[in-house]
């Protein structure tokens, strides 16, 4: 966050960028908005962030992704984290609303260095936004490749040990070759059901046995 910050941040004054020379009839309310990165309680961003847009009413971008996370058993799992952890940007203007969005619930200060935050250019905002929603739309990639040994953590047929036969990225179903009551048959499932395995040790499909080892995980 530091490195995209000096990058993004560029060193100014906002307060003479922003704030154009007054003209009779002008009102604060008329001043342009920009947007100002605030750092927050870590863990806590979208607590903050919501109590930014109801307290001050201030627009607040806080994007948060999907990541996958490994439990017991090599179990795979997903959580929502923050993209950025411990900050959010906030669109208002500096300073006449500052000490209030400073004050917010949550909210620990404003990023700056050593003086005046600097503002953050709506392109920057515009085209993380994009990016976020874009990967939010994407389907997710398989978590197994065509070939490995799985075992089903979860389901009617939690313990069963097979073979993914087809793991297409369009989709987020995996369809596993099992043996089941003496036969083998294909099931469709989802693969956060499903957990990598070194080797199969039970229950394993005839026609799958003289094949090769396992292509193995996803990383």
């Amino acid at each position: 966050m530091d490195q995209f910050l000096e990058q993004n941040l560029p060193s100014m004054n906002p307060a003479s960028s922003y704030f154009p020379s007054t003209t009779p009839g002008t009102s604060l309310g008329g001043v342009l908005k920009s947007w100002y990165c605030l750092r927050v309680m870590a863990r806590r961003e979208h607590i903050a962030a919501r109590n930014l847009n109801q307290r001050t009413g201030v627009s607040v971008f806080s994007p948060r992704i999907r990541v996958r996370k490994k439990l017991r058993g090599d179990t795979p799992a997903f959580a929502t984290e923050a993209l950025f952890p411990g900050y959010v940007f906030a669109r208002f203007n500096f300073p006449a609303e500052s000490r209030h969005v400073a004050s917010t619930p949550g909210v620990l200060g404003l990023v700056s260095f050593g003086g005046p935050p600097p503002a953050v250019a709506d392109a920057v905002i515009d085209h993380l936004s994009s990016e976020v929603n874009r990967v939010a739309a994407s389907p997710d990639a398989p978590l197994f490749e065509e070939g490995a040994w799985v075992k089903i953590v979860t389901g009617c047929f939690q313990g069963s040990e097979g073979r993914v036969m087809r793991a297409h990225p369009a989709s987020t179903r995996i369809c596993v070759l099992l043996k089941l009551l003496g036969q083998d048959i294909q099931v469709s499932m989802r693969g956060d059901q499903l957990a990598c395995k070194g080797r199969a040790e039970t229950n394993v499909p005839c026609g799958l046995l003289a094949k090769g080892d396992p292509v193995g995980n996803r990383n």
